[in-house]
């Protein structure tokens, strides 16, 4: 897979609000580079950054463009 299939599968999951599949594409070392306050910088803390930003936002949409 390239990268922008890549890109674009990750949207999709997001879009669908299939967090934990998200994760799935993510390296187990994977480091998020920008804070978020009160969430690890790991794959983890990526997660749990994208079920709250749904939660708060249910009709939040991603295109790769």
């Amino acid at each position: 897979m390239d990268h922008a299939s890549t890109l674009r599968r990750l949207y999709d999951l997001l879009n669908a609000g299939d967090v934990d599949r998200f994760g799935e594409l993510l390296a187990d070392d994977f480091v998020e580079h920008e804070e978020t306050p009160g969430l690890a910088p790991t794959k983890e803390g990526v997660k749990e950054f994208f079920r709250m930003y749904l939660a708060a936002f249910p009709d939040l949409r991603m295109s790769a463009e």
